[in-house]
């Protein structure tokens, strides 16, 4: 069956009535049989059709997704994320020239937008590129990643480590480490299968709008080389997702052509508030539950969705880009932090659609941080999708020696 998608800019309004009789009630199912029935009725306040992207509609129709309805509470931040907000947030300015930042030092840079302020869309991407100040002190932990066909299920289940140092922007003190010209350090290699471990690769994330530097493990010649600037673009190993997918998000604002901001809206969007992996499992379906595995397209989550507020914003990338433009919906009650995505190929067509779910986790001293997520990548045009699942992905206290060359090359081999 031929699927298309033709709609050139997905609006969360439908121009449906906001006049409903009742909320549904939490349980309720949104599937391809009664989406159209769905739409004009209400959930936890706001109506369904203006909740749901016509892009999450058109994988309700087409590729089985089912919705079901929960009221998501937020998951809690350490006060010191709000205190260093409050502290610091007053001061921070935008170059219009250039798009960079000035004067930030720690928490979100901008809890406010003004939405008729022209920058309004580079501050709600500021707030996504230091997204991690709710994250705590860095991240460490292993990820799963699912690689699925749409036709023959899972291709292949790979085990990789994720590091992220922050070096600029900590909630905690310092809130800077070195001479603030890193905004962060990451690290990322493959553990398991063996025939896909010795791909790792380490970059550094710049302040100033400089390109990252980025050192990749060369498996064939057991060296570490130097890539091109320009692997921010390039594809995470043979997964769904670009680099700048990472977060839904992972560039410097200032390499984009423009940022729209079209306001602050509801979203259906998940929350992991359970564990969404479970070890020694018969089989790869039963090891992750939250993963419709074993019915077409293989890829759909089992989740909850409820309405969350969320910043939307209309990307432009650069022309080398491999997409036209991205529409991104960013966490309001965790700041920048990706809760929806859609991608466009060159001839503005859907290409993608990321669907992200945070959750907390506390530290070695009992504070809570977003760290957990699970990302589904799919790639609507070639019927594949990218399933990540971070769930020991957590809090952790990383020295700048656990982030260089050398631990890149330990790692890989």
């Amino acid at each position: 069956m031929t699927r298309t998608f033709t709609t050139l800019f997905l609006a969360i309004g439908l121009g449906l009535g906001t006049s409903v009789a009742a909320d549904l009630p939490a349980g309720t199912v949104i599937n391809a049989s009664n989406i159209d029935d769905m739409l004009p009725q209400s959930f936890d306040g706001h109506v369904i059709g203006d909740v749901m992207p016509l892009s999450m509609q058109f994988l309700v129709r087409n590729y089985a997704l089912q919705i079901k309805l929960k009221k998501i509470q937020k998951q809690e931040i350490d006060p010191s994320y709000y205190e260093a907000t409050a502290k610091y947030s007053g001061q921070v300015r935008i170059d219009p020239d250039t798009k960079l930042l000035s004067n930030y030092v720690a928490g979100t840079p901008f809890p406010t937008i003004d939405p008729d302020d022209p920058l309004a869309g580079y501050m709600a991407m500021w707030n996504s590129f230091y997204y991690y100040a709710v994250s705590g002190p860095s991240l460490d932990g292993d990820y799963d990643q699912l690689l699925i066909d749409g036709k023959k299920g899972l291709d292949q289940h790979q085990t990789w480590h994720f590091t992220n140092l922050p070096m600029v922007g900590r909630t905690l003190e310092p809130h800077v480490i070195g001479d603030g010209k890193i905004a962060k350090k990451e690290m990322v290699y493959v553990k398991a299968p063996y025939d896909a471990k010795g791909f790792a690769l380490l970059t550094h994330r710049y302040t100033d709008g400089r390109l990252d530097d980025t050192w990749g493990y060369i498996k064939t010649i057991r060296r570490v080389r130097r890539f091109s600037s320009g692997t921010w673009m390039d594809p995470v190993g043979g997964s769904d997702l670009l680099y700048d997918d990472i977060n839904a998000f992972n560039a410097n604002p200032a390499w984009y052509k423009d940022f729209k901001y079209l306001g602050r809206k509801y979203v259906l969007g998940m929350q992991l508030e359970v564990p969404q992996t479970i070890r020694d499992a018969d089989d790869k379906a039963g090891e992750f539950p939250y993963v419709d595995l074993n019915n077409w397209p293989h890829w759909n989550p089992i989740q909850e969705w409820g309405p969350v507020p969320v910043d939307m914003v209309e990307a432009i990338p650069p022309d080398h880009h491999p997409y036209s433009k991205k529409m991104y919906y960013l966490s309001v009650d965790y700041p920048g932090f990706g809760r929806y995505m859609e991608a466009y190929d060159k001839g503005n067509k859907l290409w993608k659609v990321d669907m992200l779910a945070p959750g907390a986790a506390r530290d070695a001293q009992g504070r809570s941080w977003i760290t957990r997520y699970a990302v589904h990548m799919i790639d609507v045009q070639r019927e594949h999708a990218t399933v990540a699942i971070g769930w020991d992905v957590t809090p952790a206290d990383i020295d700048p020696d656990d982030v260089t060359v050398e631990a890149l090359t330990r790692a890989a081999r």
